[in-house]
């Protein structure tokens, strides 16, 4: 089985492929390698049917991978994957629609960056149609989608913020007798 493109190929007559100057990116099941010297076209439309972009797959890359296209479409469940780097950066400088699919993305570290340039006017879909996982299965899931800035995040999901607030607040009234006597003796100091 041959291994899957990178930005920077081969092709069968022994030529080297560029995608620095291609306009639309099409990844229709398969994977895209890029590395630290594997990028494609900046403004360069992505389309993904089912595919994985993977940040940090060219052979010998190491540190942070950033790379940004023109858009992003999908039309089928996809994937970035950050490969475990930290540090690395993916930016959507144009409209980004999911179409109803779900994105995983994978490998999630803190200091990665999802970004859209143009801010959540420029997202078609459900943010609960992104996931986050610290890993490459589902049982490492970080959480859903939401933005801060222009930044796709992991934010925890509803269930886990009114659990937090319900254990506070049962914190705050088991300790309330140790509470009023703490605040009657400083009224009284």
């Amino acid at each position: 089985m041959p291994p899957p493109p990178s930005a920077r190929e081969t092709n069968s007559t022994g030529t080297t492929v560029s995608l620095a100057s291609t306009p639309t990116v099409n990844i229709n099941g398969g994977t895209l390698l890029l590395g630290a010297g594997n990028h494609v076209n900046a403004s360069a439309d992505l389309n993904l049917n089912g595919g994985t972009v993977s940040l940090g797959g060219e052979t010998g890359s190491a540190g942070r991978v950033s790379q940004a296209f023109g858009s992003l479409t999908m039309t089928a469940d996809s994937t970035i994957d950050y490969t475990g780097l930290a540090g690395s950066s993916f930016t959507v400088n144009g409209a980004f629609n999911l179409n109803n699919g779900i994105l995983s993305i994978h490998n999630w570290k803190d200091g990665n960056q999802l970004i859209l340039s143009l801010g959540s006017s420029s997202f078609s879909g459900d943010l609960a149609n992104i996931q986050f996982f610290s890993g490459t299965t589902q049982d490492t899931l970080l959480n859903s989608a939401g933005f801060m800035g222009n930044e796709m995040v992991p934010v925890p999901e509803p269930g886990v913020v009114i659990t937090g607030l319900l254990m506070v607040a049962w914190m705050l009234f088991a300790g309330r007798r140790r509470i009023a006597g703490l605040l009657t003796r400083r009224m009284m100091a």
